[in-house]
């Protein structure tokens, strides 16, 4: 994997962390997850769909919330170097975006998003 796509591949990780966070990954958070790669895809960076296929496959597998996110923020960590502010704030707003796809946003979810959000600013 090349170093770049290691930040598309942990925005999976937590995005998969924080749709899973409430108990199980909702179809509407799925979904809004597959909508907005799509269009970020097309518009942004077509990385993104590393994402997508990243959280696909541990929707599948089904590890703990928790694991996710460890692992996304490894996988974010790899890239660091790489980051612009533009990206944290998609990413930031990709993982509240999935968060908000079913409500009520939960606890857990939202513990995510704080930690989220202070992980992705000492990167």
């Amino acid at each position: 994997m090349e170093k770049r796509e290691n930040l598309f591949y942990g925005l999976g990780l937590v995005a998969y962390a924080v749709a899973k966070a409430d108990g199980e990954v909702q179809a509407e958070e799925k979904k809004e997850l597959h909508d907005l790669i799509t269009d970020w895809s097309e518009n942004i960076e077509s990385e993104f769909d590393v994402t997508e296929i990243i959280f696909s496959v541990l929707s599948k597998q089904k590890p703990s919330f928790e694991n996710g996110y460890e692992l996304g923020m490894k996988h974010l960590a790899l890239g660091k170097d790489l980051f612009t502010e533009r990206l944290k704030e998609l990413f930031l707003y990709l993982i509240k975006d999935v968060a908000h796809a079913f409500p009520p946003v939960t606890h857990q979810e939202q513990d995510i998003i704080v930690k989220f959000t202070h992980d992705l600013e000492k990167l």
